[in-house]
């Protein structure tokens, strides 16, 4: 099995969603920016347009994932930002993705924060 980082978070610099990944998971994601600050990859997304494919494809590459894991891995995170905006989360994080001996791409676990000014809705 592989273990990867994965996460969405509002960025305080562009006020937007920001997917965030990385190759190495499993450890703090903190320790591997500081170390290995090369295998952090980020993807701005424009909250009207949405998560798109293109940007799905390129972390999904970057997480060095191909063949089914890599599609699998693509629908995942389009239902992570699904879940992001309709849940009105600040965070979700994956920590670790893992994919599996038989290609399955699996949140293993997950940290979910969400916006409570949003509490209304």
């Amino acid at each position: 099995k592989v273990e990867m980082y994965l996460s969405l978070l509002m960025d305080r610099d562009t006020q937007g969603p920001l997917l965030v990944g990385s190759p190495v998971g499993g450890t703090s994601i903190e320790d591997v920016a500081h170390d290995h600050p090369e295998l952090i990859f980020t993807e701005s997304i424009d909250i009207m347009e949405g998560i798109t494919e293109e940007q799905c494809v390129r972390m999904a590459t970057n997480l060095k994932l191909e063949g089914d894991s890599h599609a699998k891995a693509v629908v995942l995170m389009k239902n992570l930002y699904e879940m992001f905006v309709k849940s009105d989360c600040t965070q979700v994080e994956v920590n670790p993705l893992v994919q599996t001996m038989d290609g399955d791409v699996v949140v293993c676990d997950a940290k979910v924060n969400f916006d409570d000014n949003a509490e209304f809705r």
